[in-house]
């Protein structure tokens, strides 16, 4: 089967966006800085890589990209640290996947007043999916968002990641095999106090096919924080394979217009069987400065 998993940067179109307005007043995000660090193609049941902001900057959001992975390849974890990601994947019960690659990217700034990030367990369950949400604290704002699923050997898929305000909600599936009767994952938000210009963009364009890539566009002057999107349909047999804050795919730095677009990709599992499905990008953006 074939795989698009490098996306072409693409022009959007203002009526396939969905933008509320920003907020007019708050802070405004300085030294915005992407940065991702890379694992070479090779195999490997499971692969994990970590990157780092720069001197004292902090994460004010997360993402990730698997090459390579020919629909064989769940993302398990975007872990988010005060100065660092960490994202790790692994392939699903075929253990069928050929030399694969896997990035972690973070959206660095100097810290915004009120920087905090927490992670907060789902409720238990046996499925076949399992919601969780992660809060800011009253006063407080979502910057961006990762995710941790339990090690089940790319059993479970993340289906939603939908930030809004206040709050990161997220949907976690079994696959059509599955699971153990008790799992729960972990959601995280990343807050701060309000900043200026923030806001989330959505774009769905792509209906029911097999690959789907997003490219969403934050109003300028607003600089792309945190991709993510969800799943409406599918089930467990769909899943992401990019959440990348800068358009351009495996580009450490790009020009300032790049800085305003994010990257989204998902796609059905490897056995090709699966409900009707339609992927919808978002990114969360907000006004900053290099």
């Amino acid at each position: 089967m074939r795989t698009r998993l490098v996306i072409a940067l693409a022009s959007v179109s203002a009526a396939m966006l969905t933008a509320p307005p920003a907020s007019a007043s708050g802070h405004l995000l300085t030294g915005i800085a992407y940065v991702d660090q890379y694992t070479p193609p090779g195999p490997a049941d499971r692969k994990e890589v970590s990157v780092d902001c720069p001197g004292t900057k902090v994460v004010v959001g997360s993402g990730f990209t698997i090459y390579n992975g020919n629909l064989r390849v769940v993302a398990e974890s975007v872990e988010v640290t005060e100065h660092g990601v960490t994202v790790t994947a692994h392939e699903d019960e075929t253990l069928s996947a050929p030399d694969w690659g896997l990035r972690a990217r973070a959206t660095c700034a100097n810290r915004p007043p009120g920087h905090q990030i927490l992670t907060v367990p789902s409720p238990t369950g046996g499925g076949p999916s399992i919601p969780g949400v992660a809060a800011c604290p009253d006063g407080k704002v979502v910057t961006g968002a990762g995710f941790i699923l339990p090690a089940t050997g790319g059993e479970l898929t993340l289906t939603r990641l939908i930030p809004s305000s206040k709050t990161v909600s997220a949907l976690v599936h079994e696959d059509d095999t599955g699971l153990a009767p008790n799992w729960f994952f972990r959601v995280t938000a990343i807050c701060s106090y309000p900043l200026q210009g923030l806001r989330v963009v959505t774009d769905d364009r792509d209906h029911d096919v097999d690959y789907q890539d997003e490219i969403v566009e934050c109003p300028q002057p607003g600089f792309a924080l945190n991709p993510s999107g969800y799943f409406d349909g599918g089930g467990g047999d769909v899943r992401f394979s990019n959440f990348n804050a800068v358009s351009l795919p495996g580009a450490n730095f790009g020009s300032p217009t790049d800085f305003h677009l994010a990257a989204i990709g998902g796609s059905v599992d490897s056995d090709g069987a699966r409900l009707p499905f339609e992927m919808t990008g978002m990114v969360t953006c907000a006004d900053a400065t290099l």
